[in-house]
């Protein structure tokens, strides 16, 4: 079964262009491409020759697979969470955030310095296990993914998210987009991790 890509509305973004915006979403379209592509190949065969850790079929199409396909959920992430009309703080995010950071003021200075800090993906998420919020920095789409929580907030600092509006000015690029997060998506994805594991208890 195909994964399929899905349409997002940039109209109540002005962080970035129209034009950077539609560019970066063909980007994600090949990552959908991919991850069908990679899916395919490994339900299509029962024989991918001698399995090896340094090369073989299966090793090259589980690691494209896991490649391509936390790019798609990552920028699904990201699509998702852009828009000004929400974009001040509040709700149970602000109450975690005051609760673990002291201030949303502490945290934005600890979210900008890991997007500083990192090639791929800044990412605010509820942690499962600790039941608080984590600042995750993904050098790339699968490193630095842990396990068993749930993005609330992402922000991707690959070049080609911004270049063509900011060039090399990753400081414009990350304190502009976020002043266009929409947190009311955040606070949504956070009640539906916390229901959900309500509803196993």
């Amino acid at each position: 079964m195909n994964i399929q890509a899905k349409q997002f509305s940039f109209n109540g973004v002005d962080a970035l262009t129209e034009k950077q915006l539609a560019e970066h979403y063909k980007i994600y379209t090949k990552y959908v491409n991919k991850t069908n592509e990679t899916m395919n190949a490994l339900s299509g065969q029962s024989d991918f020759g001698q399995p090896d850790n340094t090369y073989s079929t299966v090793r090259g199409l589980k690691v494209g697979e896991a490649y391509a396909f936390d790019a798609v959920k990552l920028h699904e992430y990201y699509f998702g969470n852009l828009n000004k009309q929400n974009s001040k703080c509040e709700g149970k995010v602000l109450d975690m955030i005051n609760s673990q950071f002291g201030s949303y003021a502490n945290f934005e200075k600890k979210f900008k310095d890991v997007a500083h800090s990192v090639r791929g993906w800044a990412v605010l998420s509820y942690d499962k296990t600790l039941k608080n919020l984590h600042i995750c920095g993904l050098d790339a789409h699968d490193k630095g993914v842990i396990v068993d929580s749930t993005p609330l907030m992402v922000v991707d600092v690959y070049e080609h998210a911004y270049f063509m509006d900011y060039g090399q000015d990753t400081t414009t690029y990350i304190n502009k987009v976020m002043m266009n997060v929409d947190w009311k998506v955040a606070n949504d994805r956070l009640s539906k991790v916390v229901a959900t594991e309500a509803a196993f208890v």
